[in-house]
């Protein structure tokens, strides 16, 4: 005989308590400040000076990256959660009172937006990453993927400075949308502050001011005082800051917390692991970075051989196998260019559907394409090979370059080098 309590409960679950709790939820994450990040560069970045920004302002935040997953200090999950996982573990966190969501194209797309309405969303940019992919044929049809996440928002980041993200302003009232350009001459940007729009810029000065219809404009702060940013040398590093400190404004945050949030955001492995991280206490200049993009790749290359000097330089190269050729070929040519000699391996799990080899033979043949000699591009089976090379090959006075898509580049770095010395 059917029991009638079990049945009551299924009853009480159904029809009260699961409507109950989502309806609580909703009310929750409606009064709670959130901001997603989305795009093809400087998601994680952008997401981690958010939570800063939101840390100044007295929050325990929720984080949500491609990197893990955490509230305050506590770490909750390790690995990529850009997407409804993250988001879901940080948000039903009761510590958590706002929230900095990584959004990644690749969540939009299996499991469709998450979360609506954010209080704040940002567009950092849309390029060819992953085109080919997931019924994603052209670049186009990307930023219509990544669109969907600036829709759910009551406010919204655009990039002034790419074409495709600057021509979603007009799809929202201008008074909630703020552009951000690293061209204080931006049309883009002159366009919508005569509209009543938001803008936030680098001046001539290399100064970060925020621009608002019937106000004169603010400057915030010196871009070279804000760590990440290299003393104002990375544009790419700019721009993510910008992007933050207009989230910073959309989410409640006054000039000195936004001031306060980026000036504390350090640009060690600690708070930024594997962008662009620098480690003393070798006899040569050592860096970690995960930047797969050619041309992120050569702006960060070009700064560190400009704070390595001239002694020799070495890169040692891998990318992820959902990129195009023309990518792959673009970071060996990038290298090329740049460094007297490239170390080229492959992860098994970065493959990406990929034969084994045809990443590295694609960097390679960039490489060699860039003026390289076979005896200067050298393809070794994994990373720890690539690493154990590096080490041997390092010089005194020169430079070692790694990509490396890691979640503890100390770790990556000790272990091939040894500890550093005091």
């Amino acid at each position: 005989m059917p029991n009638p309590l079990k049945r009551l409960d299924r009853l009480w679950r159904r029809h009260l308590r699961n409507p109950l709790r989502a309806r609580w939820r909703g009310w929750r994450y409606r009064a709670m400040p959130i901001a997603m990040v989305t795009g093809s560069k400087g998601k994680s970045t952008t997401t981690r000076l958010v939570a800063s920004i939101l840390r100044e302002m007295g929050h325990t935040v929720g984080v949500a990256t491609t990197d893990d997953a955490r509230v305050g200090d506590e770490v909750l999950r390790v690995g990529d959660v850009a997407g409804a996982s993250g988001a879901k573990l940080v948000l039903r966190d009761g510590r958590a009172t706002a929230a900095a969501l990584e959004t990644a194209r690749g969540g939009v797309l299996l499991h469709g937006l998450y979360l609506r309405p954010v209080t704040a969303a940002a567009l950092l940019n849309v390029g060819n990453d992953h085109v080919g992919m997931d019924g994603v044929a052209t670049v186009d049809d990307m930023a219509l993927v990544k669109r969907r996440v600036v829709d759910a928002a009551r406010h919204v980041v655009l990039n002034a400075d790419d074409a495709r993200c600057a021509a979603l302003a007009g799809r929202y009232r201008s008074l909630n949308v703020t552009l951000c350009s690293l061209d204080p001459d931006s049309p883009n940007v002159a366009r919508h502050l005569a509209a009543g729009g938001k803008a936030g810029i680098m001046d001539n000065s290399h100064d970060i001011v925020i621009l608002e219809p019937g106000h004169r404009p603010r400057k915030l702060m010196a871009a070279a005082d804000i760590p990440v940013t290299q003393g104002g040398r990375i544009g790419h590093f700019i721009s993510d800051a910008l992007a933050a400190a207009a989230l910073g404004l959309a989410l409640g945050a006054d000039d000195e917390e936004i001031r306060r949030g980026l000036a504390t955001f350090a640009r060690g492995p600690a708070q930024n692991p594997a962008r662009m991280n620098f480690f003393a206490g070798y006899p040569f200049t050592l860096m970690v970075d995960r930047g797969l993009d050619p041309t992120i790749f050569a702006q960060v290359a070009r700064h560190a051989c400009a704070v390595a000097g001239e002694g020799p330089r070495l890169a040692v190269l891998s990318n992820v196998g959902n990129r195009m050729d023309d990518i792959l070929r673009g970071m060996g040519r990038a290298a090329g260019t740049i460094y007297a000699n490239v170390i080229v391996y492959e992860e098994e799990e970065t493959l990406r559907g990929r034969a084994p080899g045809e990443i590295a033979g694609l960097i390679a043949e960039g490489a060699r394409d860039a003026g390289l000699q076979d005896e200067a591009v050298e393809i070794v089976p994994d990373r720890d090979a690539a690493m154990a090379r590096a080490a041997q090959c390092a010089v005194p006075g020169g430079l070692v370059h790694i990509v490396a898509m890691t979640r503890d580049p100390v770790a990556l770095v000790e272990q091939a080098f040894g500890p550093p010395t005091a």
